[in-house]
């Protein structure tokens, strides 16, 4: 029976440290893996994820705070002595392009585990051959629920996209927000999401519009139009940052002057980036209190990454969902409008 691998105490909050040592010890307890805790070189973890395609303003945050993370240990003694190491490569988004990765690195990079593959098509497509493998995959940054119990031999430390829907209907309800519109791109994230809406919609007391558009974006125009005729109080975005601020972005500029929220995915800092001062008080991905409760301190990891830290990257790593934007900006970013 393999021994567990050390961890050590960290400034990182308790919950962080035992997910995060639970996975390891998953690894540990993997065909292969004593050999690979016995070594005296680098605890190597991969991670494949798209640096460059459509995803990349969530991935590359989520990777640098994790980077952060890894630093801040490093800096420590590591674990057990060990230093670890995050090899990164990029799918550009494509399925295909992380089939390949994987499988040349479970040939050759001798990892321990892999680490932070996102995006729900990316993760599924190369199930089959971690399952295989059996190989460990720690926090995956997908929400997709489609992949909450697929192998043993995934470990998440956040959320998935229902738990978020469910927490943001709570909160609407607090508000006494009573006409919502959904705008779901036709993905699982829009379809799940608009699956799960429809369970909570007969008690939660808000008149529901549901909106779908296209990934490819074709029918935006018809989109944007039924969003604003529908004049809801507040919109809930489920889609992804590229195509979820393009469609906050033109249904502003169409007249709509409403509250806007967003799943995990639809990044709040991406918003200000596309959408500058017309994104203030407005377009706040909101992401539900309960799943905020291992996000490390931003200022503190920026702190310990040095002055290329990216706080909003930090409060992502290890699983932490960045903050709700409405929470820093006050009670006036969260008041419903209409």
């Amino acid at each position: 029976m393999p021994s567990t691998p050390p961890c050590p105490p960290s400034a990182l909050p308790r919950r962080a440290w035992l997910r995060w040592c639970g996975a390891l010890t998953v690894a540990a307890a993997t065909a292969g893996a004593p050999a690979l805790w016995a070594q005296s070189g680098p605890i190597r973890l991969v991670s494949h994820g798209d640096t460059s395609g459509a995803n990349a303003n969530q991935y590359k945050p989520w990777i640098a705070g994790a980077q952060a993370v890894f630093d801040r240990a490093n800096k420590g003694g590591g674990i057990g002595g060990r230093p670890i190491e995050l090899v990164v490569r990029d799918t550009g988004g494509k399925p295909k392009a992380a089939e390949e990765l994987t499988t040349k690195s479970l040939a050759e990079d001798r990892a321990v585990a892999f680490f932070g593959f996102g995006g729900g098509p990316v993760v599924k497509a190369v199930l089959p051959l971690i399952d295989k493998a059996q190989m460990p995959m720690v926090a995956s940054f997908s929400g997709a629920d489609e992949l909450r119990g697929a192998t043993p031999f995934m470990f998440h430390i956040r959320p998935g996209f229902k738990v978020e829907v469910q927490r943001i209907v709570q909160q609407m309800q607090s508000m006494g927000l009573k006409r919502v519109a959904v705008a779901a791109i036709d993905r699982p994230i829009g379809t799940g999401g608009v699956a799960q809406i429809e369970k909570l919609k007969p008690q939660s007391g808000i008149e529901w519009v549901t909106v779908p558009f296209k990934e490819d974006r074709s029918d935006m125009d018809a989109a944007v139009a039924a969003l604003v005729k529908a004049a809801p109080q507040a919109i809930l975005v489920l889609a992804p940052s590229g195509p979820g601020v393009e469609l906050i972005d033109r249904t502003k500029k169409a007249g709509y002057n409403g509250s806007w929220y967003g799943l995990s995915v639809l990044s709040a800092g991406y918003a200000y980036e596309k959408l500058g001062e017309r994104a203030r008080h407005r377009a706040h991905p909101d992401q539900p209190a309960a799943c905020r409760q291992d996000t490390l301190h931003p200022r503190r990891l920026q702190q310990a990454h040095g002055a290329g830290g990216h706080p909003a990257a930090a409060g992502r790593a290890c699983g932490g969902l960045h903050r709700r934007a409405g929470d820093a900006r006050g009670p006036q970013a969260r008041r419903p409008q209409g």
